[in-house]
């Protein structure tokens, strides 16, 4: 389990093995919903890495529950506009964060 005020590194992984981000507004849009949902969930964002299939997230969480509730939230949203925009209904994400 994790342990509070411990710097975390977490990465969650897309599913299907395809491209996560697609343009320039792709990869500004998903650190901003990270940025604005970490604060909602008390947890302290120091760095996030978008790679091409997977993203990297070093933070410090506040609350038990935190580094799920970001992922899941901020991916959730970011998933909902990318389908909307591209006309896509499927999911991005693979499973729960590591």
């Amino acid at each position: 389990m994790y342990q509070p005020e411990l710097p975390y590194h977490g990465f969650p992984r897309g599913s299907y093995r395809c491209a996560r981000f697609f343009n320039t507004h792709d990869r500004e849009y998903y650190p901003s919903l990270l940025a604005q949902t970490s604060k909602l969930y008390c947890m302290d964002l120091h760095t996030n890495v978008l790679m091409t299939i997977h993203t990297h997230l070093l933070v410090t969480r506040h609350s038990e529950d935190s580094i799920a509730r970001i992922t899941r939230v901020a991916g959730s949203r970011y998933v909902q506009g990318l389908n909307k925009k591209h006309g896509r209904s499927r999911t991005l994400w693979e499973g729960q964060h590591k």
